[in-house]
């Protein structure tokens, strides 16, 4: 579980010049990104399993709120279902799907649940583009659930349907739709002290295809991937004790240290070593286009790179 202190230290917040309400639009938390490399009509079933997975996961009546491609409303079963029922048609380009904990106009709660993605038409414009599902729980989720009951729920949900890559661990949970630019700012300004936490900018799947976009406590690789890197016996021949692997169905779970890391710089991120091995194994795979859109030129440059010693 975070400090109190770090937890404080990594919200930031915003007062509305209109209305006076102040929202929480950047908040610390645990979150696993999924990322997908077939087009969303071909995995409509396998879309609604997982969300399914998630709502029963949680905490029973935590998504309040619900965001397609217009507005925040209410969260009712039925809308999701609407909502995902549009996923089948072809002419889908790009999408997505919100679901929050909070207030219906910035659904800033702890819980929350995004698609963001389309059909993978665009081969010659985006030729690595790929679909992704984030998963969001505040940092105390740990406690609530426990750990190995945290890795099986996250395995579950890689094993539903099958996978490019996908991350578990700390996150900077960003609001969704609103108040982006100054999430933005906020999360630039702090990331490369914290390394271990992930920023689930929706840029990072239209670069992600057969790729590694970032790395962190829990890793997924998927089949393909894995075997792009050597295979599953040259994968545990290149790591430490320090990384448990496991192979599950649709590739390897890589989990690097016992729980997940903060890797505060300023302390010397003594808790980033096993997450280090992961990123030296994958550096061939690594997504380097510049990804993100906002920050200095040099956090641009350094984020993905962030982990090479």
């Amino acid at each position: 579980m975070l400090p109190e202190a770090l937890v404080e230290h990594l919200t930031h917040r915003i007062t509305s010049p209109r209305s006076g309400e102040t929202y929480v639009v950047v908040r610390p938390g645990l979150s696993l990104a999924m990322y997908y490399g077939k087009p969303l009509h071909e995995m409509v079933d396998a879309v609604e399993r997982v969300v399914r997975t998630y709502l029963q996961f949680i905490p029973e009546g935590a998504i309040t709120a619900l965001c397609g491609t217009n507005a925040w409303g209410a969260f009712s079963t039925s809308r999701l279902q609407r909502q995902i029922k549009k996923l089948h048609s072809r002419s889908v380009d790009y999408t997505n799907i919100d679901l929050g904990s909070g207030p219906l106009l910035a659904s800033e709660g702890p819980y929350g649940w995004h698609l963001n993605g389309g059909n993978l038409s665009s081969v010659d414009i985006r030729p690595n583009n790929s679909n992704v599902c984030i998963h969001e729980f505040p940092p105390e989720e740990l406690n609530r659930v426990g750990v190995q009951q945290m890795v099986d729920w996250v395995v579950s949900i890689a094993e539903q349907h099958p996978f490019e890559t996908g991350q578990f661990g700390y996150a900077f949970n960003q609001l969704q739709r609103t108040w982006t630019s100054q999430a933005d700012e906020f999360v630039g300004g702090v990331a490369m002290r914290f390394l271990g936490f992930d920023i689930l900018d929706p840029a990072l799947a239209r670069e992600a295809r057969g790729l590694v976009p970032n790395c962190s406590w829990l890793n997924l690789l998927g089949d393909g991937v894995v075997e792009r890197l050597g295979g599953e016996q040259a994968i545990r021949h290149a790591l430490s004790s320090a990384v448990q692997v496991r192979r599950i169905s649709g590739g390897l779970l890589l989990r690097a240290g016992e729980l997940p890391p903060i890797g505060d710089v300023n302390r010397r991120a003594p808790d980033l070593g096993p997450v280090r091995e992961v990123a030296r194994l994958t550096r061939p795979l690594r997504v380097t286009k510049r990804v993100l859109f906002y920050g200095t030129e040099e956090f641009r440059n350094a984020w993905v790179h962030r982990f090479d010693e």
